[in-house]
C-alpha cells in the first residue's frame, strides 16, 4: 500500500497569469510504500556480507601463514632432534 505525502498547499501559492496556465508550488510531495527502506536494508546487507568476505579470506590467510610457520618449526625440531642423536651416538662412540 503505497502512501503519498502532500504539504498543505495555500491560495497564494496558486499563481495565474494572463500567458500562462495556473501554476502550484508544491514544496514536498513523499511517496513512501517501504521500497525505499528496503532497498537502503539491501544495501546495507550487501555491504556487511562484502565486510565478512573480506574477513574471512583475511582470516584464512593468516590460518595459512600459521600453519606454515608451525610446519616449518617441526621440521626444524626434527633436524635438530636428528642431529643430536648422531652428536649422542657419536660421542658414545669414540669413548
Amino acid at each position: 500500500m503505497e502512501n503519498l505525502k502532500v504539504e498543505e498547499i495555500e491560495l497564494e501559492d496558486v499563481n495565474n497569469t494572463e500567458d500562462s496556465q495556473p501554476s502550484v508550488n508544491v514544496t514536498s510531495i513523499e511517496l513512501d510504500n517501504g521500497e525505499d527502506l528496503l532497498l537502503s536494508q539491501i544495501d546495507a546487507f550487501r555491504e556487511k556480507a562484502t565486510q565478512l568476505q573480506q574477513l574471512i579470506l583475511a582470516k584464512e590467510q593468516k590460518a595459512a601463514e600459521l600453519e606454515a610457520l608451525v610446519k616449518e618449526k617441526k621440521q626444524s625440531m626434527l633436524s635438530f632432534r636428528m642431529n643430536l642423536t648422531k652428536t649422542r651416538g657419536s660421542r658414545q662412540l669414540s669413548c
